[in-house]
Order: structure tokens, then C-alpha cells, then sequence
């Protein structure tokens, strides 16, 4: 594999926090043998798009953030203590309006304050939606998933040395990088 890595996807279409808090409680599985563990679960599969009062917009923000904190917090506690957490971000729907979007940028926002989380990947960079929360022309198999060069937008957005901990710093006096996967929180690419 690339860079030495094994790949072990638990992934489960459709899923949202909800299902995710539950299948954690009835597993109880160690994490520990990991040293990357990506979780990224879909506002669209919490019903975000259907929303259509900003007071919904909002409720369901709230129990999106709580569920996914709850599952950071779980899984942290099973990971080795130098292993890194990294979410995925927000993404574009076509189902999504100027109000919607909003809450995607809070969102991010958000995920990035987490001291559980040591890096979120920004699927809102300019490549990867309209500006306006929507995929780019062309990049959308059905409203909610990206086709084949949508996945290719998202992909573009993944630092993958910031995933495993080894890039270098983008901000002036940072520290330097480190010569293997640290807990370490990076200036440019994390919450701090």
C-alpha cells in the first residue's frame, strides 16, 4: 500500500451519528492498533437538506455536533494515545440553500474547536462546492453524492500528510514537522 499504509474501512452508506453511537456501544472494539482513524458522517444523512425552517436548520446542528462529539470522545478513549482522529468535514448537496451553507461553515467551524480531533478535512474548499454549499457543475451523481469527478474535487481536498501527521506547518514560526505520527496539533491545519 501507499506509504506503507493498510486501509480497514468500517464505512456503512446512509449511516448517521445515531447509528454510529449504537453500533460503538455494542461493539466495545479497541482502536488502539490503528494510528489514523477517520470518522466522517453526512449532515444530508441526519435530513439537514430537508429543513426547511432555520429553527429545524438548527435543532438538528445541535444533534448532529452532540452525537459526532460523543463518537470523538469514544473513540478517542479506545485509540493508542498517539494516534490521530481526523473528521471529515462538511460537503456539498444540492439540496442545500444559502441558509443551509451557513450552518456547514459553523459546522467546520466547530469540528475544528474539538481537542479530540487532531485534524478536519475541509470538504468545503473552493474545488468542492459552488460557494454556495452545491456541488460544481457537472460533479454530482444525485443531489446528496458527488460522481466520479466530484470524488475527484473531494479527494483534492485531503492533506494527506496532514492526515498522518507529517506535514509541515503552513504558518510562520511553527515547529517543524515531526519524523513520525505525534498528537501534535498543526497551526494551519487544525483547531489551533
Amino acid at each position: 500500500a501507499a506509504r506503507g499504509t493498510q486501509v480497514d474501512n468500517k464505512a456503512v452508506g446512509g449511516s448517521h451519528v445515531a447509528a454510529w453511537s449504537k453500533r460503538l456501544k455494542a461493539t466495545k472494539r479497541d482502536a488502539a492498533e490503528y494510528d489514523v482513524v477517520v470518522m466522517a458522517l453526512s449532515l444530508a444523512n441526519e435530513g439537514f437538506a430537508h429543513c426547511s425552517r432555520e429553527k429545524e436548520r438548527e435543532e438538528l446542528v445541535q444533534h448532529y455536533l452532540a452525537g459526532l462529539r460523543g463518537i470523538c470522545a469514544t473513540l478517542r478513549s479506545r485509540m493508542a494515545p498517539t494516534a490521530r482522529l481526523v473528521l471529515g468535514g462538511p460537503y456539498a448537496n444540492n439540496g442545500y440553500s444559502p441558509a443551509h451553507f451557513k450552518h456547514l461553515l459553523a459546522v467546520l467551524g466547530e469540528l475544528r474547536k474539538w481537542e479530540e480531533v487532531d485534524f478536519v478535512i475541509d470538504f468545503l474548499q473552493p474545488v468542492a462546492h459552488d460557494g454556495a454549499g452545491k456541488w460544481p457543475p457537472g460533479q454530482a451523481r444525485d443531489p446528496g453524492h458527488p460522481n466520479a469527478a466530484g470524488h475527484a474535487s473531494m479527494f483534492a481536498c485531503v492533506d494527506v500528510d496532514a492526515v498522518l501527521g507529517t506535514s509541515t506547518p503552513t504558518e510562520a514560526g511553527s515547529e517543524p514537522a515531526p519524523t513520525e505520527p505525534t498528537r501534535r496539533r498543526w497551526g494551519g491545519y487544525n483547531r489551533k
